[in-house]
């Protein structure tokens, strides 16, 4: 029986999560909007709902109140175990049980998930790894100096990064081989924008580098921008698409040998030639990309999510 209301209960949380579990904006006007909130940018916030996603500015914005931490824990948990990541869930469950030690939920959740075989190649969603990084950050963060980050960084992203004071940008200067940043595409010389989509260009070195740091096994986001030039640029074909973050590639072809890992779909278009796209209409967009003279010269940025481990 317990296990049965159990499953009952999984299932109608992941068919109807809003109803018991919700973030809340509070508007300047005294409204409410429940939902889970999904992104955060220094312009606007976008909440999901039952009727898709929402986007309010900062300055409609009063307030934003969000879920107590068990019970989006819980939350996550079943969510991952829908999505057949059992680790992830592992992981929320035991969290949870640290947090209240007698909820049943959480201990029949991670039994469950412990004894099923760990899937591999499952995507976790934005909010499951960013509550996860947040809930890691304060142990993490005892005793730490920035040489310590630094060691973190390394040893599990395979990264090491420093300041341009000139541009005032973080460039990764180096990828280790084999390293968790290596398999995701990282290349030197690439830009470090954003961790958990937060804009590092005006953090400091110490927080940007402690905001990378994590426990290994943990997930970090980051956002990382590449200028990519190309000497014939007939002979690139993009096809872009548009969401409410701003243009991105929804697919390319000409592209050769080394090219190929330089630019991707699903990577964000910025400039063109320079030209920022944020406020070009479409078929501008276009223009410019068939009117480039030699070479066409993009900036895009990519949002990667990474295990930290050790590399081999």
């Amino acid at each position: 029986m317990k296990h049965f209301i159990f499953f009952t209960l999984f299932i109608i949380l992941s068919i109807f999560p809003s109803c018991i579990f919700a973030d809340t904006i509070i508007l300047t006007g005294g409204n409410e909007i429940k939902g889970l909130i999904v992104d955060e940018y220094v312009d606007r916030v976008v909440i999901s709902t039952f009727e898709g996603e929402k986007t309010f500015l900062r300055k409609d914005v009063k307030s934003l109140r969000y879920e107590d931490t068990e019970t989006r824990l819980l939350k996550l948990g079943n969510d991952a175990v829908g999505r057949t990541n059992y680790k992830a869930a592992a992981y929320y469950y035991r969290a949870v049980l640290k947090l209240n030690p007698n909820s049943i939920q959480a201990r029949d959740g991670e039994i469950a998930a412990v004894r099923k075989e760990l899937g591999s190649g499952t995507e976790i969603a934005k909010e499951e790894v960013e509550l996860m990084t947040a809930l890691e950050e304060p142990a993490l963060s005892a005793g730490k100096d920035a040489s310590s980050y630094e060691k973190n960084v390394r040893d599990l992203l395979g990264l090491r990064i420093k300041k341009s004071d000139a541009a005032n940008k973080y460039y990764i200067y180096n990828v280790l081989s084999e390293s968790p940043a290596a398999d995701c595409g990282i290349l030197k010389k690439d830009i470090l924008s954003a961790v958990w989509n937060e804009n590092v260009q005006y953090m400091t070195y110490e927080e940007m580098i402690k905001k990378l740091s994590g426990p290994e096994f943990s997930m970090a986001k980051l956002s990382i921008e590449r200028e990519v030039s190309f000497p014939d640029p007939k002979r690139i074909k993009l096809d872009i698409g548009l969401k409410e973050e701003g243009y991105f590639i929804k697919d390319v072809s000409g592209v050769r040998g080394a090219e190929e890992i330089l630019i991707k779909p699903g990577d964000w278009l910025l400039e063109i030639n320079s030209v920022s796209t944020r406020y070009i209409p479409k078929d501008e967009i276009g223009t410019l990309l068939s009117n480039s003279k030699a070479p066409l010269t993009l900036l895009i940025k990519r949002d990667l999510y990474i295990t930290r481990e050790k590399g081999e």
